[in-house]
């Protein structure tokens, strides 16, 4: 049966899962933190609740530990048990692109607990420095903002699941983007014409597709960035008002 201690606001819950091969028993061990919009009566049975449902997941072999978990193996569960319910396919392929090539060959081997504000400073700043791809410079703060903010949803379900204390993300601030749009790239008038004459001549002769001509035709005249443009729905298009 689970051991409830009191420590200071909050309370230590203790489960014994068994001995190890020196016949020493082995403790799991977690914190528990009352409501404070709660009365002591609905956090007494919060509490209870709580405890009977942690030695559950680990005499059921499903309860994860931060401090032996590696942020790595937590994100397999977070893909599985949380994004896969609470978020678009189009995000997860985007998530699961940052971790595979960004975040975890950076963080992927530490402990999930053991995981510092300094950890992700020094990550980001090595964005900011080195690319993979080879080319010069290093990514853009959108880039490495876009990363952060997968760490910090994949830490922030950590903490509400009782797997780790605190999301070290909320003690970061990565690179703000520079206001600085000289670096901006897009077409002149005459490039535009160029590009569109082009675009014709392609498709009729077959190199492109139609559907390809009209996304590029929607882009230019319209203004829509290419999500926008993408997410357009046949229930969009007014043949009769000729409007989008």
């Amino acid at each position: 049966m689970a051991s409830i201690r009191k420590r200071g606001n909050s309370y230590q819950i203790t489960v014994s899962n068994g001995r190890d091969i020196y016949d020493n028993q082995i403790l799991e061990r977690v914190t528990w933190k009352p409501d404070p919009d709660k009365t002591e009566k609905q956090n007494q049975k919060a509490l209870e609740r709580f405890a009977m449902e942690f030695e559950d997941k680990v005499k059921n072999g499903t309860y994860l530990n931060g401090e032996k978990i590696t942020f790595h193996d937590f994100t397999d569960h977070w893909l599985q048990e949380y994004a896969s319910i609470q978020l678009e396919p189009t995000t997860i392929d985007i998530y699961k692109n940052l971790l595979r090539v960004h975040i975890l060959p950076a963080i992927g081997h530490l402990k999930l607990s053991k995981i510092q504000p300094n950890h992700l400073n020094r990550f980001y700043a090595s964005m900011l420095q080195t690319r993979k791809d080879g080319r010069a410079g290093g990514y853009s703060p959108v880039t490495i903002k876009r990363c952060h903010a997968v760490i910090s949803s994949i830490f922030s379900t950590a903490v509400q699941w009782n797997i780790t204390l605190t999301n070290p993300c909320e003690r970061v601030r990565p690179p703000k983007q520079s206001s600085n749009c000289s670096d901006v790239k897009f077409f002149t008038p005459e490039q535009t014409e160029q590009f569109l004459t082009e675009l014709d001549r392609q498709t009729k002769h077959g190199e492109i597709r139609l559907q390809h001509n009209i996304f590029f035709q929607l882009c230019i005249f319209c203004g829509l960035r290419r999500g926008e443009t993408v997410a357009l729905l046949w229930s969009d298009v007014n043949m009769s008002d000729k409007t989008v």
